[in-house]
């Protein structure tokens, strides 16, 4: 009798597929930490305003990359590593439990709204698709987000509503085009970047066969 492999094809596909599931929702709960972490060492005040806030901007990103029954686990994630962080720096219950339901609407708004435009991996590289992205992630996501959030940072509601507008807008701006751009421009980037690398080891050995 022929011995029989250890996992069928399916359950091996199943295993792998539950791995890259724990990986990428440690890495995005990692991101949601690591990220304003990093900013906050570039700040001297913690207490004040941030300029740009990058938590739900990455995971709108990442969202918009995945498959949508990965959604409630990766928005679980992140939301806890941002919770976390917003904990470590002194940021009140009371104003957490605001930031909480603005950041789920917001990254819902936008990934939903990308999705329904551009399917998986949206490509920024004309104005058409940049109109849209600028309607649904850097325009209505933050909007609708700043409403709630703004009940969360003390204040006059109208220049709470503006801060947290504004905060969301600079990192739509800056990071989700970097972070979408990467699965059809990424190998071709590394790609180029080896064949430069290695074209010099390459004359190295024609100029050899050539003296032969």
């Amino acid at each position: 009798m022929g011995s029989t492999p250890e996992h069928s094809p399916s359950t091996q596909t199943i295993l792998h597929t539950r791995r890259a599931t724990i990986v990428l929702v440690c890495l995005v709960a990692a991101l949601s930490y690591i990220a304003p972490l990093l900013q906050s060492a570039l700040m001297r005040n913690l207490q004040t305003v941030w300029p740009l806030f990058p938590g739900c901007a990455i995971l709108a990103a990442v969202l918009t990359l995945v498959r949508t029954r990965l959604w409630p686990a990766l928005i679980l994630a992140s939301l806890a590593g941002i919770v976390l962080f917003d904990l470590r720096v002194g940021v009140p219950v009371a104003s957490i439990a605001w930031f909480i339901p603005a950041d789920t609407i917001e990254v819902l708004i936008a990934a939903i709204g990308l999705r329904y435009w551009f399917g998986r991996a949206p490509r920024l590289n004309n104005i058409k698709s940049l109109a849209k992205y600028g309607l649904f992630a850097v325009l209505l996501a933050p909007c609708v987000a700043a409403f709630v959030s703004a009940r969360g940072i003390p204040g006059d509601n109208w220049t709470s509503w503006r801060i947290s507008f504004l905060s969301e807008v600079l990192a739509f701006i800056t990071l989700p085009p970097a972070i979408l751009s990467w699965p059809s421009e990424g190998p071709a980037w590394l790609s180029a970047r080896e064949g430069r690398e290695t074209s010099p080891a390459r004359q190295r050995v024609v100029g050899a066969q050539l003296r032969r």
